[in-house]
């Protein structure tokens, strides 16, 4: 999962400048005003249903939920004629979103598929769409020794070595 996580975050740093928000969803638009701020474009990643299918020999291949939360906030003023101007925006958003992640691959997991995109709610001036996409990806344990010493660097947890063997 962190593999995924990691790879569609970077993508969208990557490729698209000017979201200065990407993390993992924890019901920020809903708690916004318990949460810690955060500027807008903003995306959060979410991993609603992951199931795992044996392999054997301590591998597993898994199939994936991924859901972004797309955030955008405006402030422009109603127009008589139009309706409200700005909240488009999340939209745009959304398709540049899906023109670099629909098909996104790495050696770690297959194809990015969009499944589902909805208009999730708004909160005042913020316009939330939610994107569905699926992908399958192979868990193997044998990785786990790295990702350990990776956790042990970013937090400073550390583990009995007879555990990472």
């Amino acid at each position: 999962m962190y593999t995924i996580y990691k790879a569609i975050k970077d993508r969208i740093k990557a490729k698209i400048s000017g979201i200065p928000t990407i993390g993992l969803y924890n019901n920020q638009f809903e708690t916004e005003e318990q949460e810690e701020s955060f500027p807008y474009p903003a995306v959060f990643l979410a991993f609603p249903d992951i199931t795992y299918k044996s392999l054997g020999k301590l591998t597993s291949q898994g199939n994936t939920m991924i859901t972004l939360y797309i955030g955008y906030e405006s402030y422009k003023e109603p127009d008589a004629t139009e309706g409200v101007i700005g909240e488009e925006g999340v939209f745009l958003l959304f398709e540049m979103i899906n023109k670099i992640l629909h098909g996104f691959h790495t050696k770690k997991f297959g194809a990015l598929s969009l499944r589902k995109a909805r208009t999730s709610a708004a909160w005042g001036n913020t316009y939330v769409l939610a994107i569905d996409y699926e992908c399958t990806f192979q868990e193997d344990s044998a990785t786990l020794k790295e990702r350990m010493q990776q956790l042990e660097l970013v937090c400073g947890a550390q583990f009995v070595p007879k555990f990472i063997e």
